[in-house]
């Protein structure tokens, strides 16, 4: 598994109590903006969000044969709960 969706699947397992204000995005832009931007979107979850955030990346990562490119230009962008619903939709 590459550095990002290990990055991904790790961090978004690593839950905090909700955070306020507006929801953060995925900022893909470079690993440290990455990470920060994971931090941030995971202390805005509650910890039932978090492990549904963490199912949706992984299965968008598997959806996308584990593609570091076509995960990135799935998910960057958007917010956690995007990425939820975003697997939902796959799902059907």
């Amino acid at each position: 598994m590459n550095n990002l969706i290990k990055h991904l699947l790790v961090i978004a397992t690593i839950l905090t109590l909700s955070g306020c204000g507006k929801p953060t995005t995925l900022d893909c832009s470079s690993d440290e903006a990455l990470d920060k931007s994971l931090d941030a979107m995971t202390d805005e979850l509650s910890e039932k969000d978090g492990l549904k955030f963490a199912a949706a990346v992984a299965a968008i990562t598997i959806a996308r044969g584990n593609s570091e490119e076509k995960v990135k230009k799935a998910i960057c962008g958007k917010t956690a709960k995007e990425i939820i619903q975003m697997a939902e939709k796959e799902k059907k």
